[in-house]
């Protein structure tokens, strides 16, 4: 079955023949039209043919090349996800790739002869890249030995160690779990589409990681000082108002970084972030503070973007930041954390905060929005009810700090003065028809206690 429809500002063809798929990205619907006539013929003489020749001859590293080629380039992650695919390629000897947006929107994938580590790259973040393997190097050996191997003789058990390498190299179970899951979708194609008959996913049966703990990273006034103070120091001019441009706005990195200056209106304060993380364009008010941070960015002549920077480049500045402010486990995406939990502080209505964020539901707002002890408090005292008239206060005579021994005591000394009737009291219960001046009351209580 072939279909041509409208994709992006393009056009997309997909064909599908006995569960294998193949979808392509042209500028125009006769284009389209044409290449899934020629791949429908193509893909019916070859019905039962394995793709690639099956799981017995092809290596993880080609398998995944071909899933790029099939199903990463349709992904609205595309970047990330070849990134992930690029490690298993490297690995293998085979080339990196790379993703070209045509001007209608399609992508085609373009393999990059030269390695990444044989590039010529900026020095800041070539020390960057070197630290990053140093760090997980057994991690990358072993995805080098996975890579090279046939896919049939891959096992759970090989999995299993790899996970165990990546936890020992300190990656988090998100990272893990982003790269797993990856894995299980491109080996569940494999069995459903490529006629790999009698294939069963090495990751059927593995326990993924669910991606820890939410974040929850807010800085202390003192730490937000500091950083800034770092990020001034950076050569880039524009980490600084991106940090503060972020926290105000609370747009993800790749949002901010694709963010135009035909996107902004300065006069109405708005901007709008185009193909969010949610697949929709997001309306952002703009604060005062960003509007400034926005009148005093540097501006190159016939450039568009408003940061115009990639996000490799902000990565490395980041680290190099975080490194000189002496902050460990700080991300970028945490500046969305923060300014989500001070709109929150000023708004105090969820509505409004939903359509500052981007937020769609409450279970979000809520991941993102983080008081302080301070922040409690704050309210607390503010709508603290006073005590009751007549309610008890704990006193106590003696120093200004007793002893919990002597307030016990004291207190003890209290009810059975409460509860001890006096004896003018028994005495008038027990001759209630006497006068006061003829009863002769004995405190026998007393008595026996003189005697004791």
């Amino acid at each position: 079955m072939a279909s041509v429809y409208r994709h992006r500002n393009g056009w997309q063809a997909s064909v599908t023949v006995d569960g294998r798929n193949q979808k392509k990205n042209f500028a125009d619907k006769k284009s389209a039209v044409a290449w899934a006539d020629e791949m429908a013929t193509d893909m019916r003489k070859t019905a039962h043919t394995p793709r690639l020749g099956g799981p017995a001859k092809v290596t993880l590293a080609r398998m995944l090349f071909e899933y790029a080629h099939l199903y990463t380039i349709g992904k609205r992650s595309y970047k990330s996800e070849l990134d992930r695919i690029s490690r298993y390629l490297e690995a293998a000897s085979l080339p990196r790739l790379k993703a070209e947006v045509s001007a209608s929107g399609g992508i085609t994938l373009r393999p990059l002869t030269q390695p990444l580590a044989a590039q010529a790259l900026p020095r800041a973040f070539a020390a960057h890249r070197r630290t990053r393997m140093d760090n997980h190097a057994g991690t990358h050996e072993w995805r080098t030995h996975l890579a090279n191997r046939l896919v049939k003789d891959l096992s759970p058990a090989d999995f299993r160690t790899f996970l165990a390498k990546a936890k020992s190299d300190g990656l988090s179970d998100s990272t893990m779990q982003k790269e797993l899951a990856l894995l299980k979708h491109a080996f569940n194609m494999a069995s459903n589409e490529w006629n790999w008959v009698a294939f069963e996913s090495p990751l059927a049966k593995l326990k993924i990681p669910k991606g820890g703990p939410p974040r929850d990273k807010v800085l202390s006034a003192e730490a937000e000082a500091r950083f800034k103070a770092a990020l001034a120091e950076c050569d880039n001019p524009l980490m600084l108002p991106l940090f503060e441009f972020a926290i105000e706005t609370t747009g993800r990195r790749g949002s901010l970084l694709k963010l135009h200056w035909s996107d902004i209106d300065l006069e109405a304060r708005e901007a709008v972030l185009h193909r969010t993380k949610s697949g929709k364009n997001v309306h952002v008010p703009l604060t005062q503070r960003a509007v400034e941070i926005l009148r005093n960015l540097p501006r190159e002549a016939g450039e568009a973007r408003v940061f115009p920077m990639s996000a490799e480049a902000v990565g490395a500045a980041w680290d190099r930041a975080c490194e000189r402010a002496g902050l460990s486990d700080f991300r970028f995406h945490d500046t969305r954390h923060i300014g989500t939990t001070r709109h929150a502080r000023r708004l105090r209505n969820p509505s409004l905060l939903k359509q500052i964020t981007g937020l769609q539901t409450d279970a979000m707002l809520a991941r993102y929005t983080h008081f302080m002890l301070d922040d409690v408090l704050e309210l607390l005292d503010a709508t603290e009810p006073a005590p009751p008239s007549g309610s008890p206060t704990p006193t106590c005579a003696g120093p200004a700090t007793p002893s919990i021994g002597e307030m016990r005591r004291l207190n003890k000394a209290r009810r059975v003065q409460s509860t001890t009737p006096s004896v003018e009291a028994i005495a008038e219960a027990a001759h209630p028809n006497a006068a006061a001046g003829n009863v002769v009351a004995v405190d026998f209580a007393a008595r026996r206690r003189a005697v004791a």
